[in-house]
């Protein structure tokens, strides 16, 4: 590696000679007789003389040698008792000619050592980076085998970030992390975060050992240590688990600031489920879950490097993520989908066919799925299957034809709606966990098939719950499994939901379903009740009362009467009668009251909502709200306008009658049209990914601008940036989620990737 100046050299020598012998780390370069000695050490049984260099000469090897072997007869002459040694560093292998005269010239008390081993010397990192390349990268596995395979080749994704200035990569990434820079990295599950890591290592680990640095990466699996609560405990078990021989030389090299800290994971740290906790309660707990965390990035010297990664969403905002995480000065850097160009190369490099490529758009390309589908063998029968249509509606069509294709593997143990059955209780269970994807352990899958096939699974029957489509290999050692995304779970949590809404009286018989389900503090989702809206023949009132009132004598099942209740909404039936809901999480859902629907008699008390859509005009027929918190409220500019009788005690966070980022648009030098399509791209894929009402398009605008709003939307709709759903006769547009990474650039006004989208704006605005 090439240093500025020998000082520069000098220093990092001596750096490394603190952590070697720190009952002398105060000590340095000093002067002795008159003269500058680069470094001076003295351990329990020896003084330790240090002469630092970049030179190449055999003379300055010989000069040095003499200055310190003269060092050492007089050291030694003072003090018999205290050995003495002396070290000749270079900056490279020392050459055969500087070996040889410090040999002779040292007589043997003088050892000349490269500074990669003379760093080694407190820790082995040569041992350490083989040792740490064997072991798991947070949830990489190959997806032909689903084991742990250090051969899997890496795919580049795209990242996202607030700094749009500098364009992020797995280099500039690695770059920052040379120079003592701060991330955060973020993504949805299998949207690449550790597999991202796992290339920021090797390339780290890659510019160490072509003597490009000094440092070397430690990459640490979080979810490998929760209970842990002391940093250098982690960083030992850390070293233990991966067979590193010496697990306090790696606290040494983490505390002389020698390595970059890698530590994957922050959402693993605890399996926190939502149960009933209040908000507050949560973020306590998610605090005290990240403490060793924060105590390792609190304890790591300034200058050296730090990336954690973990789930988006997983901290209600990204202020709880910082002061979580004891991070002050950082980036946040976020996963985003592939794009088609990213598809086609992981495509080839999977043997695939370019006949794959025409799959649907509303398709999330999150790499994990595209694994999976490729894998199995699905991506062409998607792409090839004319029944599915751009509607999220789909993929219940979608699901059912995957649960036959893998019946049909074996049809002797389950068939499809059997099958299908089985996920949808295992996604009952996973609710329980806090992003709703598991992990789920073996008892729980023979759990699932008891119930549902009356009886416990054989050898064979085993064979085939290992391969349940949808579900990825989570921990290999533990043999756990997690649902690989969200929208497709979503649409598996449905099962339960219909099988109750068709025989309410019958299911609250039985335990098992009940059991299941009081576990449970979140609700199933957008997704899941309009595939029960789909599914089930449309209720009456009195059927919905029904429902709810059957619910009323089990206060474990709030969860259950929440999902019934966001059903109801849903298909625009009212709820006059008295209905409580308490203690339920509505997270990363949209709660569209804005018909005229009467929803009076409905309370919800301690709930958390990420967002709620109301019409002032309507707000005699909106429900109660107590002692909920609620992340966003749309239709109302402030606190002052809200009805007191309709929020008690609730705090409300944000206020979006006309969202503020709406200003910042409207002083932007662009076309009317320009203006009005980026304040629609923020409402739908900003502002709320599960979808937004068409009549909340149409507020804060003015008459002319409204008259854009029609033809724009029309136009995503088209190029397949936004499908519609209908909702209790309500129109939603869905944002394409795998597109979110460039709208988010257009929006931040630096994306040049889609041109098209403004230049059709611009013309709206010239007609």
């Amino acid at each position: 590696m090439s240093w500025a100046s020998d000082k520069a050299f000098e220093s990092e020598v001596l750096r490394i000679a603190r952590a070697k012998w720190p009952m002398s780390a105060m000590s340095g370069s000093t002067k002795i007789d008159g003269r500058e000695r680069d470094g001076v050490f003295e351990s329990d049984e020896t003084m330790h003389f240090i002469e630092a260099t970049t030179s190449r000469q055999a003379e300055k090897a010989r000069n040095d040698a003499k200055k310190m072997h003269a060092l050492i007869v007089d050291s030694i002459q003072k003090n018999p008792i205290k050995g003495a040694r002396g070290w000749f560093v270079t900056a490279e292998e020392p050459t055969a000619d500087q070996r040889d005269m410090v040999k002779k010239i040292g007589k043997g008390q003088v050892v000349a050592v490269s500074f990669a081993q003379f760093q080694q010397s407190v820790v082995d990192v040569g041992q350490y980076l083989e040792a740490r390349a064997n072991h798991l990268f947070g949830s990489v596995l190959d997806p032909e085998t689903k084991q742990y395979n250090p051969k899997l080749e890496y795919i580049p994704i795209n990242f996202s970030s607030s700094d749009e200035e500098q364009t992020w990569n797995i280099k500039t990434i690695a770059n920052g992390l040379n120079n003592g820079g701060r991330f955060i990295l973020t993504g949805e599950y299998g949207a690449g975060k550790s597999m991202s890591l796992r290339q920021i290592f090797f390339r780290l680990r890659d510019e160490y050992l072509q003597a490009r640095s000094s440092i070397f990466p430690i990459y640490i699996n979080l979810r490998e240590h929760t209970g842990q609560s002391e940093a250098v405990e982690v960083i030992e078990r850390h070293a233990r688990k991966i067979g590193f021989d010496s697990p306090s030389s790696l606290v040494k090299a983490w505390r002389a600031k020698f390595v970059t800290l890698i530590l994957d994971g922050f959402d693993e740290l605890t399996s926190l489920g939502v149960q009933r906790a209040s908000y507050n309660n949560l973020k306590m707990i998610r605090r005290r879950a990240l403490e060793a965390v924060r105590q390792i990035i609190s304890e790591t010297p300034d200058g050296v490097g730090i990336i954690t990664a973990g789930r988006d969403h997983f901290f209600a905002t990204d202020s709880e993520m910082a002061s979580a995480l004891g991070l002050t000065n950082y980036k946040l850097i976020k996963t985003t989908d592939f794009t088609k160009d990213q598809i086609v190369e992981f495509l080839k490099r999977q043997g695939g066919s370019s006949s794959e490529l025409d799959f649907p758009s509303w398709l999330p390309t999150k790499p994990l799925l595209i694994s999976y589908l490729a894998s199995s063998g699905l991506l062409t029968e998607i792409a090839t299957n004319p029944e599915l249509q751009t509607n999220y509606s789909s993929w219940d069509y979608l699901i059912d034809r995957i649960c036959e294709r893998e019946a049909r593997i074996d049809d002797r143990y389950l068939d499809g709606p059997t099958l299908r059955k089985i996920l949808s209780r295992l996604a009952t269970y996973a609710r329980v966990s806090d992003d709703g994807l598991g992990p789920l352990a073996p008892q729980q899958l023979s759990k699932a098939y008891q119930e549902i096939c009356g009886f416990e699974a054989d050898d064979q029957a085993w064979i085939a719950l290992q391969r349940l489509p949808g579900l990825a290999t989570y921990e290999v050692e533990a043999d756990t499994k997690k649902f690989i995304d969200d929208e497709m779970v979503q649409v598996y949590r449905s099962g339960d939901i219909i099988d109750f809404i068709n025989d309410p009286y019958t299911i609250l018989t039985q335990p098992e379903f009940t059991d299941a389900y009081s576990q449970i503090g979140t609700v199933a989702g957008d997704y899941a009740i309009d595939v029960c809206l789909k599914k089930c023949a449309l209720p009456t009132v009195l059927s919905i009362q029904g429902m709810l009132q059957s619910l009323d004598g089990h206060p474990s099942l709030n969860s259950l009467k929440a999902d019934i209740a966001i059903f109801s909404i849903h298909a625009s039936l009212p709820i006059k009668y008295p209905c409580d809901i308490e203690g339920v999480f509505f997270s990363h859902v949209t709660l569209n009251l804005e018909q005229s629907t009467d929803l009076s008699g409905l309370t919800l008390s301690n709930c958390y909502l990420s967002m709620v859509e109301l019409n002032p005009e309507n707000q005699e027929k909106i429900p109660t709200f107590k002692d909920c918190i609620i992340t966003e409220i749309s239709g109302y500019p402030d606190e002052a306008s809200i009805p007191a009788k309709k929020f008690i005690k609730t705090e409300i966070e944000n206020y979006s009658s006309q969202p503020q980022t709406n200003a910042a648009i409207r002083n932007e030098s662009i076309s009317t049209g320009e203006k009005v399509l980026l304040i629609i791209l923020r409402k739908i894929f900003l502002q709320s990914l599960s979808g937004r009402s068409e009549s909340a398009l149409y507020r804060g605008l003015s008459t002319s601008e409204k008259q854009l709003v029609d033809p724009l939307v029309k136009y995503l709709h088209h190029s397949g940036y936004l499908v519609p759903i209908t909702r209790g006769g309500t129109s939603i547009w869905v944002p394409v989620r795998k597109y979110l990474h460039n709208i988010r650039r257009i929006i931040g006004g630096v994306s040049l990737e889609s041109p098209e989208l403004m230049d059709y704006a611009r013309g709206l605005s010239d007609m």
